[in-house]
């Protein structure tokens, strides 16, 4: 406390942190034993889990294309490598995986050894029933029984049996190495699917290269090994079987196209043969061939775009005028672009042209025997729709693109407007009809040089999509690390036993320290009483009986003894200007040492050779005359209620050295005890043993219990409250203080009783010179 009485709070050092370790050792040994043992047991029985993965390698494909084109194609594209990751984690590659290995049947028993190791062939239906079996190997024969004891079928090592949709064959092998017992357990298909589509990892080990790892974990090593290598193989199958049928359709189209341009090419031909022939044209004089070419040049450039324009903008017109669309409008109209050579050198345009006429070949024959309101029919029409969307977006640019080149074109022409008047009209024409000839024939060869490619694409196999690592089979598994396990379990258990040690301080409502009493009460600690421990056979051991808790009658030495003598001295110079001579000694509940501090401290003031009485004012369940041997009447009710003298009440303790210690037992136990304490009887006693007796120690029962203590204490020249260590509670000593001085009692301090200083409450910091001392007497004990 300081100056002004007010407790201070005390400063947390290291050595809280030690004392907390130190006196919650136990706590905190059996915490961390019980988490390492846990651990312990689940890391060396649990499954091993191994993991294993596969790599592979995705080349971006980057066609060329114009440049005006190009940049709403990668608009349109997505990134190749999430799409195939996307395409990975599809539910028809697990469904496909789970077929292939049998993912439904799961080995239970024995663990930790593939399934593959026991059974050479393992199948399963769609149609399985989940289930459990046993198989009991009797004879060389192993015994089929499901989950109800019902026996299913009966297998002979390398002979396959088929039951519930299941075909097993157990590996032939001499009956040393057959297990006795097998446990399997059948899953659903469409459990075994989502399972594998969970635990299935798909993601891009390194950020900036085109490349996808499938790794997959699991207790059965050979299946961790297949998994991920069969979801690559399945995989690119059907991505390479895409790409062909995707080449097929390209191959078809361009067929179709050079079919259309060929007619048109060979009308062409017969027009310029047939213009020349009619007209009888010849050629032009020299000076003006240079300037005529540039002329017919620029108005057929004119024409060409203008005649392009015009149809495109008819077949934008079209689509804008169903912009719903359908089977029967929108694809016939879209089919249409394909008549622009512009369009047709852009590799993206003839993908998707290539596309929509395949998905529209597929819709016509999906609408054959289905509704249109199919799933998998409107599935494909919005596929067709977004395609749809692509070509629309490209055209409509392309129309921007024409209609600036029709306006350049109209103004170089306006500047040779007096040139073309002059140039014969026949000349010109002839000229139109052979650009359009020459357009047609170079649009035939690009169209001839795409069908070589895409008639190559169909026949060799894609090698955009390929393996780069396949999973190879795991030698260690990657949990439980029983190593590090281990250090973990130590790390959490000591962790978690700190936590609950401080835990249990925090919610420890009890006083255990010198300042704990003063940040209370505000009032001067006396003493600090040490657990009493009664000297047998060379060792000390805590005493049981209420005559050996006497340690300062029967065992001087005991460091108990010594603090009560301590206790005595505080007492005796507690108030040097006004003589105490009446003290009450009170707790605030049961059983907390005040009968026992009380009969000490008399003895130990009776040793100085003064005149002490020590009277029993607990006169409900009074145990003086226990303590000292004696008889409970005549006491303090029989002369209070005038049927005994107080020479006739009194017993005398006979101590050593002639030491004399005089008690008042409590006599005939009353029905009121209170009004009996507080009566003028109890006041004129009180000035009758003042005048007797040099000091008068009144035991009286728990304050927070009854009101007695509160009633004696206006009668006495001070009170003592006395609290047990880890057994007071912090409120129950502040309440029976509150008591105390609302009766304005003089209450002169604290005593903290049954300091456990070889035990818990030695590590509280309090009481290092009791803590010195017992040791010292052990030492010489």
């Amino acid at each position: 406390m300081n100056s002004n009485g007010t407790p201070v709070e005390r400063e947390l050092h290291l050595r809280d942190f030690l004392n907390l370790v130190r006196r919650n050792l136990g706590l905190i040994a059996v915490v961390a034993g019980l988490v390492i043992a846990g651990t312990v047991w689940f890391a060396w029985r649990a499954a091993p889990v191994y993991e294993s993965r596969a790599t592979i390698h995705v080349e971006q494909d980057r066609p060329a294309a114009m440049p005006d084109l190009e940049l709403l194609s990668n608009v349109f594209r997505g990134g190749d490598v999430e799409t195939e990751m996307a395409l990975l984690r599809a539910r028809h590659i697990a469904e496909a995986v789970v077929d292939s290995l049998a993912l439904q049947v799961r080995l239970i028993r024995p663990t930790a050894i593939p399934r593959d190791s026991l059974f050479s062939v393992v199948t399963a239906s769609e149609f399985t029933a989940p289930a459990e079996y046993r198989l009991d190997l009797r004879d060389g024969v192993y015994t089929v029984t499901d989950e109800h004891d019902a026996q299913v079928a009966q297998l002979r090592p390398g002979q396959p049996m088929i039951f519930n949709g299941l075909r097993l064959e157990v590996r032939p092998a001499s009956a040393e190495e057959l297990p006795d017992v097998i446990r399997l357990r059948v899953a659903s298909r469409y459990d075994a699917v989502q399972e594998l589509s969970e635990r299935l990892s798909v993601g891009r080990p390194y950020r900036d290269a085109d490349l996808i790892a499938v790794g997959f974990q699991g207790t059965d090593a050979a299946l961790v090994q297949a998994i991920p290598n069969t979801v690559a193989a399945l995989f690119i199958a059907q991505r390479r079987e895409a790409k062909k049928t995707e080449a097929i359709s390209m191959v078809d189209f361009l067929n179709g196209q050079i079919a259309t341009y060929s007619v048109e090419l060979q009308d062409a031909e017969n027009a310029v043969t047939a213009f020349e022939t009619g007209q009888q044209v010849v050629n032009l004089e020299a000076e003006s061939a240079a300037q005529v070419e540039r002329l017919v040049r620029l108005q057929a450039e004119r024409d060409d775009v203008f005649a392009e324009l015009s149809t495109l903008t008819d077949i934008l017109q079209e689509i804008d005028s169903n912009p719903e669309g359908g089977a029967d409008n929108r694809p016939s109209a879209f089919n249409r672009l394909a008549g622009f050579s512009t369009f047709l050198q852009n590799a993206a345009v003839t993908q998707l042209l290539t596309q929509l006429n395949t998905l529209e070949n597929n819709l016509t024959d999906m609408l054959q025997f289905r509704e249109r309101t199919h799933p998998d029919v409107v599935a494909v029409e919005r596929n067709v729709r977004q395609i749809e969307s692509q070509l629309e977006e490209l055209a409509r640019s392309y129309q921007a693109s024409l209609r600036n080149q029709l306006a350049g074109l109209d103004s170089r022409l306006s500047a040779f407007g007096a040139e073309l008047e002059r140039i014969p009209q026949k000349d010109v024409q002839q000229r139109r009809l052979e650009r359009r000839r020459e357009t047609l024939e170079a649009l035939n060869n690009q169209l001839q040089t795409r069908l070589k490619e895409a008639e190559i694409a169909r026949a060799i196999e894609p090698g955009d999509v390929r393996i780069s690592d396949l999973a190879i089979y795991p030698r260690d598994p990657i949990r439980p690390r029983k190593g590090r396990s281990l250090v973990l379990s130590v790390l959490l258990g000591l962790s978690l036993g700190l936590g609950l040690a401080g835990l249990r301080d925090y919610l420890d409502e009890t006083v255990h320290t010198r300042e704990d009493l003063s940040k209370v009460t505000g009032l001067p600690v006396l003493a600090l009483i040490p657990r009493i421990q009664h000297a047998a056979n060379g060792s000390r051991r805590t005493s049981k009986t209420i005559q050996n808790r006497l340690v300062t009658r029967f065992d001087a030495s005991n460091p108990a003894s010594e603090a009560y003598r301590a206790f005595r001295t505080n007492i005796t110079f507690l108030d040097l200007e006004r003589k105490a001579q009446v003290l009450v000694l009170t707790s605030p509940g049961p059983s907390e040492g005040k009968s026992t501090s009380a009969a000490n401290l008399a003895i130990t003031l009776a040793q100085q050779g003064r005149k002490i009485l020590l009277v029993d004012c607990d006169l409900r369940r009074g145990i003086v005359h226990k303590v000292f041997e004696g008889t409970k009447e005549p006491g303090l009710t029989n002369i209070l209620l005038g049927q005994a003298t107080l020479d006739d009440a009194l017993h005398s303790v006979a101590l050593d050295e002639g030491a004399q210690l005089f008690v008042l037992p409590t006599g005939t136990l009353p029905p009121n005890p209170s009004e009996l304490l507080g009566s003028q009887p109890m006041h004129k006693l009180m000035g009758s043993l003042r005048e007797r007796f040099d000091l008068v120690l009144l035991d009286s029962p728990p304050l927070n219990v009854v009101t007695d203590a509160a009633v004696l204490g206006t009668l006495a020249d001070g009170v003592i409250l006395i609290a047990r260590a880890g057994a007071t509670a912090r409120e129950s000593l502040r309440f029976a203080t509150d008591q105390l001085k609302a009766v304005q009692a003089p209450v002169s301090g604290v005593v903290l009783n049954d300091v456990d200083l070889s035990g818990r409450d030695r590590y509280y910091g309090s009481g290092t010179a009791y803590r010195y001392y017992y040791r010292y007497d052990r030492s010489e004990a």
